[in-house]
Parts: structure tokens; C-alpha cells; sequence
């Protein structure tokens, strides 16, 4: 199978090893982080808080919002990760 994109994620991983599918993909979340801190979308200092995401993202408890990566030109938006958390109020 070929695709544009993975995250890598380990059971999805495993879900094409064991339906015996070789998956080839384009690009992937590691490298699409990497670009990101190149061209400036992502601080690096963010890093971390994007490993811990990809290490676990199912029981992850909060919504990350890049707006720069969202909306970079737009003025009058703080840019930068927005963190909140998601539970019920």
C-alpha cells in the first residue's frame, strides 16, 4: 500500500505487518516535526511536548493548537502552541 503520510503509530504498525501489507509512504510524522522546527512553525522547545503526543496520543488529556502552523499570516493571533485542558467543565 502507499500512502502520502504515517505517524508510525505501533498498532497501526502492526495491523499492516499482520494483515501481511507493506505500507510505503511519502513522508512521516518525525520528518514533518523536523521541517516544521526547520521553517519555524515549531519552536523547538515544543519538541518534547510533540514526542509526548506521538508516544501515546489515545490517552494524551490535552488539545494542542499550533495556530502559527494553522494560520501563519494571520495578524493578531498569538502564535505558538496553545495547550487546554479537555476535560468536562
Amino acid at each position: 500500500m502507499v500512502a502520502i503520510f504515517t505517524y508510525g503509530f505501533p498498532t497501526a504498525e502492526q495491523n499492516f505487518t499482520n494483515a501481511g501489507v507493506k505500507l510505503d509512504t511519502l513522508s512521516n510524522y518525525n520528518t514533518m516535526i523536523e521541517m516544521a522546527i526547520e521553517q519555524g512553525y515549531v519552536h523547538p522547545d515544543e519538541l518534547e511536548t510533540l514526542k509526548e503526543w506521538r508516544r501515546d496520543p489515545a490517552s494524551w488529556k490535552k488539545i494542542v493548537f499550533m495556530i502559527e502552523t494553522l494560520f501563519p499570516h494571520h495578524e493578531g493571533v498569538e502564535t505558538g502552541f496553545h495547550t487546554i485542558n479537555n476535560t468536562p467543565q
